[in-house]
């Protein structure tokens, strides 16, 4: 698959996630995709499988009330990955966070098999916002 037909499902990605089709974010993703999300959070961990993964997204937009919003910026590609720094936000009764993160794909076949997160955000924001209630 080319770099840019790469290019085109992280952006289809985040698209279905902004319509809050998880049903569509999960057809972009490999049957076995890892996602890492860093730091000590509610939500930090790694998601394995395409439902646990696209039920995890949902899961950030429920917590959020529907105001989750990603906004990828420039995108950088190779064979193998595309990597691309996204500017964020979310509330969620009264608080709200932002930052920006560098979101790397490594693709499976055409499909997302793996992401990792190199995060900027102000770690007590976050935290409540995105709190799952654990």
């Amino acid at each position: 698959m080319a770099k840019k037909q790469h290019e085109d499902v992280v952006r289809k990605l985040y698209e279905a996630r902004k319509r809050r089709d998880f049903a569509r974010a999960a057809e972009l993703l490999a049957e076995e995709v890892v996602w890492h999300e860093p730091g000590d959070f509610d939500y930090s961990g790694d998601y394995r499988g395409r439902q646990a993964t696209a039920s995890y997204l949902a899961k950030l937009a429920e917590v959020t009330e529907g105001t989750f919003l990603l906004e990828p910026q420039e995108m950088i590609s190779t064979e193998e990955h595309v990597a691309t720094v996204v500017r964020w936000s979310a509330g969620r009764g009264g608080s709200r966070a932002a930052g920006k993160e560098l979101a790397v794909y490594r693709f499976a076949d055409g499909k997302v098999g793996e992401v990792w997160f190199f995060t900027e955000h102000d770690d007590d924001e976050v935290a409540e916002v995105f709190s799952f209630g654990r």
